[in-house]
């Protein structure tokens, strides 16, 4: 029988390989633009709807998203809502014009860790 060598490239390529998994594997779960970590926490899923309200409402200026519970009951789904006897978002800038207030409604799926629904002052945005 005839020995079969290993080419220095082999060993390469495996290692290459290796290491892009393993960078793959460590990278943030939270990153900008990438699902959270799974399984969801009710806290992470506040998280989220609180950086879509934000990212909706950056041309009223600052937003203040006050925290509020899930209505949602958790698992596969979270709801969180700013109306009616919760507290409303408000959002100011530094124009003058002065604060305003904001009611919300957000959605986020359990299962795939992302924002499913979100209504803004009664326009749905998603």
């Amino acid at each position: 029988m005839s020995e079969k060598r290993v080419k220095p490239g082999q060993i390469l390529a495996v290692a290459a390989v290796a290491g892009l998994a393993l960078i793959y594997a460590m990278r943030p779960a939270s990153a900008p633009g990438r699902p959270v970590a799974l399984p969801l926490s009710e806290h992470a899923a506040f998280l989220l709807c609180r950086e879509a309200i934000t990212k909706h409402l950056r041309h009223e200026g600052t937003a203040d998203v006050p925290f509020t519970d899930n209505w949602g009951g958790g698992g596969d789904g979270f709801y969180f809502s700013w109306s009616g006897s919760r507290p409303l978002i408000r959002t100011s800038n530094g124009a003058g014009r002065g604060d305003s207030q904001h009611e919300a409604d957000c959605w986020v799926n359990g299962r795939d860790g992302r924002v499913s629904g979100l209504k803004i002052d009664g326009k749905t945005i998603r």
